[in-house]
């Protein structure tokens, strides 16, 4: 996803500004990627399709009904990944270790080796910042 061009911008800045208007974006990418794409204050980003919750001027969270999935979300990412692995082609990762990474509370929680080393990925601490 590219930045949203200045056309898109100037429309959601008018919406912002009209009283009793929430305005709300949902992306598949996370909260922080998403809100940095868009680039308008006031405006409610929804990151990894729903998953994480970003008030205007907050950093995003983990939503709390989604939160107590966590482990069960983890298991599936990993199932995935293994059916991933033993097909030919080439694959997405990074929605997964972002689905996860969404779920994870701490960094060491996060398992950007245990993701990422599979088909040569070699993921950073800048992957997971």
């Amino acid at each position: 996803m590219r930045p949203f061009r200045p056309a898109t911008q100037r429309v959601l800045v008018d919406l912002v500004a009209l009283p009793d208007t929430h305005v709300a974006i949902v992306s598949g990418r996370s909260a922080r990627d998403a809100r940095r794409l868009v680039n308008v204050k006031g405006v409610w980003v929804l990151g990894n399709h729903g998953i994480e919750v970003a008030r205007p001027n907050a950093p995003p969270a983990v939503r709390r009904d989604v939160a107590q999935y966590a482990s069960q979300i983890a298991a599936a990412v990993d199932r995935c990944l293994s059916i991933a692995d033993a097909t030919p082609g080439r694959h997405r990762r990074g929605q997964a270790v972002d689905a996860e990474r969404a779920l994870s509370t701490r960094r060491s929680e996060y398992r950007p080796r245990a993701l990422g080393a599979r088909r040569g990925h070699r993921a950073t601490s800048s992957d997971f910042a």
